[in-house]
């Protein structure tokens, strides 16, 4: 479930995500770790932005419907335990076959409500809490080298990007932090505590049919919000840590200011093109304080590889950014 930030942050809306099942992987020195290309680097140093993808053009087609799969296939397996649960469940997708659902031939998903939901859009930034992972610089080989950087980010000063001005906000946009949750055996554990809140709570109702509806809607908002957390255990070596904005799909495009503080203000939503596609993205400014260490991927060239990055960080005007070069033994 989520939870207040580990962080001082203004906004009420910024939460970390945090099962009860799974032990928060703890920063290392408040830092983790995004992989990128070398056009992708000097973009970010130069620009000091990073861009929030659209969480439906990133790389697992399942994004963010892995959930309501993961919901449905341990209800089906336990729907005899939860008969409150199985009237909750039929309300919200009875637009859908349930099976359609489960073997994701569905991508967008026709809920059904009581109340009218504002729809919202969701854009992930990916880090991940080790600074030298063979398989993400496996994304960054070419002609047979290796072509890749990271960036650790402090994770608190990230943050304050997003943060509002005066305490106690409440900005027209959430943001939730955390790590995804991958390990199969967690996840049904995390449902199945869900389906007992639920069922117990809707037993215990004086009106059943009340209780319902507001179980409808809060598994609407629970899928909606912390789907992002949720991935197919194949990616589970990422060991990925998200940072993902919910924003309403109207107060995307309007006219600035779009949000609510001169921090957030220089947010800016855009479009770009990758593998082909064009790709809606949010851009978030971060201060260059942020930045804490540059990683090379393996390579032969280190010295003047590192030279050059010493050279562009001292023009952008980036201070004691640490740059290291990746200790896997590679053989070229």
């Amino acid at each position: 479930m989520p939870s207040n930030s580990d962080y001082q942050l203004n906004s009420l809306l910024i939460n970390r995500f945090r099962t009860g099942v799974e032990d928060s992987v703890q920063e290392v020195d408040g830092l983790m770790f995004h992989y990128t290309s070398p056009n992708g680097l000097l973009s970010i140093l130069e620009n000091n932005e990073v861009f929030f993808t659209d969480i439906r053009f990133l790389n697992d087609k399942s994004e963010d419907i892995y959930l309501v799969k993961l919901i449905l296939d341990i209800w089906d397996k336990n729907k005899k335990d939860y008969p409150y649960v199985s009237n909750v469940i039929n309300e919200l997708f009875k637009k859908h076959q349930i099976n359609d659902l489960r073997d994701l031939k569905i991508i967008n998903i026709d809920y059904s409500t009581p109340l009218k939901f504002i729809p919202r859009r969701k854009f992930v930034f990916c880090t991940t809490t080790n600074a030298d992972l063979l398989n993400m610089w496996n994304y960054y080989v070419h002609d047979g080298r290796y072509q890749g950087y990271n960036i650790g980010f402090n994770v608190e000063k990230l943050l304050k990007s997003l943060d509002s001005e005066k305490p106690k906000t409440i900005d027209p946009f959430s943001v939730i932090y955390g790590n995804v949750l991958y390990d199969s055996k967690k996840q049904k554990k995390e449902i199945l505590d869900l389906f007992s809140r639920m069922e117990n709570n809707i037993k215990t109702a004086s009106d059943k049919s009340k209780e319902i509806d507001f179980y409808v809607m809060n598994l609407r908002s629970y899928i909606d919000s912390y789907g992002a957390f949720y991935k197919n255990p194949s990616f589970s070596q990422e060991k990925e840590f998200r940072f993902c904005i919910e924003i309403d799909d109207e107060r995307l495009k309007q006219e600035k200011p779009h949000y609510s503080s001169t921090i957030n203000t220089r947010m800016r939503f855009g479009y770009r093109v990758s593998n082909g596609l064009i790709v809606p993205y949010i851009a978030v400014k971060f201060n260059k304080d942020a930045v804490s260490t540059i990683h090379m991927s393996p390579m032969t060239e280190y010295q003047i590889a590192k030279e050059s990055i010493r050279e562009v960080l001292d023009d952008f005007h980036y201070d004691r950014v640490q740059v290291w070069k990746s200790t896997i033994p590679i053989r070229f």
